[in-house]
């Protein structure tokens, strides 16, 4: 995908910052740069070829030209369409290197706040104030490391969707009911017996022990903060009675829940006016 790679003893050093209005139906030219750039969609969308490969880039993305590479428009680009450039070569600078992969295509969650800093950022480029260069220099190695945080995040958060981790999700959602292995099996479209031996040996607990624990702290949380007895947080709880409740409490705290209250300090609660 021609991703450009940015080694951590060099900054980038701006070269040209713009912004592009197309304001009637307009086709990417053929070109062959020897230097990166990068768009940021504002309106519309971008259509462009790099290499052979072909790339629609919608509005709130980042798209990357890399040096080197023939770029050029296939398809009409339709009005309305606005991006920002900027143009930009590596130069060196005393940092232990390593090779940061920049994304090809970056999705953004503050259009606002993007908008602003490449405003910004034209300004600085076309004012030629004192130091302009070390200022864009700076701003686009910024707008870098966030977009690398922000993609760092989702990878994250997409490789956490683990079976367990959306286990979890829908026993937290039904807190308050009773456990069904069928409920779980529907949500997750697979047989409960699969799910159940994966989730044990992600965690290394069956789905219920997962289920009662979560319970039961919940129900800690009720009878520490809430002025609440046992029978109402057994009850709420979706417990038959409160002597199953008890007993649950017990195997997983390992003391009742009289018992538990006791050795724990709140100044606000008579816990033996509780139960």
């Amino acid at each position: 995908m021609n991703e450009i790679m940015i080694e951590r003893h060099h900054l980038p050093q701006v070269l040209t910052v713009g912004k592009f209005n197309v304001e009637e139906p307009w086709i990417h030219r053929v070109r062959h740069l020897n230097i990166n750039t990068m768009l940021v969609i504002v309106e519309g969308k971008l259509l462009i070829c790099e290499d052979g490969m072909d790339y629609e880039v919608p509005k709130n993305h980042i798209f990357f030209f890399k040096a080197g590479c023939k770029q050029w428009g296939k398809r009409t680009i339709k009005p309305p369409a606005k991006w920002y450039w900027v143009s930009f070569l590596p130069i060196a600078m005393p940092l232990e290197g390593q090779v940061i992969k920049m994304p090809k295509i970056v999705a953004f969650d503050c259009p606002h706040a993007i908008f602003s800093h490449m405003e910004t950022m034209e300004q600085i480029y076309l004012n030629h104030d004192a130091f302009y260069k070390e200022q864009l220099n700076g701003m686009l190695y910024e707008l870098f490391f966030k977009w690398l945080l922000s993609s760092q995040r989702m990878q994250e958060e997409s490789s956490s969707e683990s079976i367990s981790d959306k286990v979890m999700l829908i026993l937290k959602r039904e807190i308050r009911n009773q456990f069904s292995t069928e409920l779980i099996a529907n949500q997750l479209g697979m047989n409960y017996s699969y799910i159940g031996r994966k989730f044990k040996s992600e965690t290394g607990k069956t789905i219920l022990e997962a289920y009662q624990e979560l319970k039961i702290r919940s129900a800690i949380d009720l009878l520490t903060f809430e002025t609440l007895n046992i029978s109402e947080v057994s009850d709420i709880l979706g417990y038959p009675n409160p002597y199953y409740f008890s007993r649950v409490f017990k195997n997983v705290t390992g003391l009742s829940p009289r018992d538990y209250l006791k050795q724990m300090y709140q100044p606000t609660v008579n816990q033996e006016d509780k139960g």
